[in-house]
């Protein structure tokens, strides 16, 4: 690991629950202008990555490339969204309410805070 990332900690925090991420992949997704445009878009709601592309215009290749990403960052998730029809698929939302940068000991570190009170169902129906 570089001297300016951290590994994934689970700290309390006074806003709700905060997590420490590599630095490296969240700066590196911030970066992306495509990735943000995702996480502004999943920001109200959870989405599938057809829907970022029907919404949003984001080519399908894309948007799941750009997920992936962010999930490896850690900062979206995916869960099973269970459809009547049969047809499951993943939708995918954002795992903060804020994104902290820290410059701190010769290095930087990026926290994840999340609201301690949200909880999101492992699967639902639509």
């Amino acid at each position: 690991m570089s001297s300016n990332s951290c590994s994934a900690v689970a700290t309390p925090s006074a806003v709700g629950r905060s997590t420490r991420l590599d630095a490296d992949s969240v700066l590196s997704a911030f970066n992306d202008d495509e990735c943000r445009h995702i996480l502004a878009a999943i920001a109200s709601e959870p989405l599938t990555a057809a829907e970022l592309h029907e919404r949003h215009g984001l080519p399908l290749s894309t948007a799941y490339r750009k997920l992936e990403r962010l999930a490896d960052a850690g900062l979206v998730e995916g869960s099973l969204r269970l459809s009547r029809t049969g047809h499951h698929t993943t939708e995918y939302a954002s795992v903060a309410d804020d994104v902290v940068v820290r410059i701190e000991d010769g290095g930087v570190s990026v926290v994840l805070v999340t609201d301690a009170e949200r909880s999101r169902p492992s699967a639902r129906w639509r």
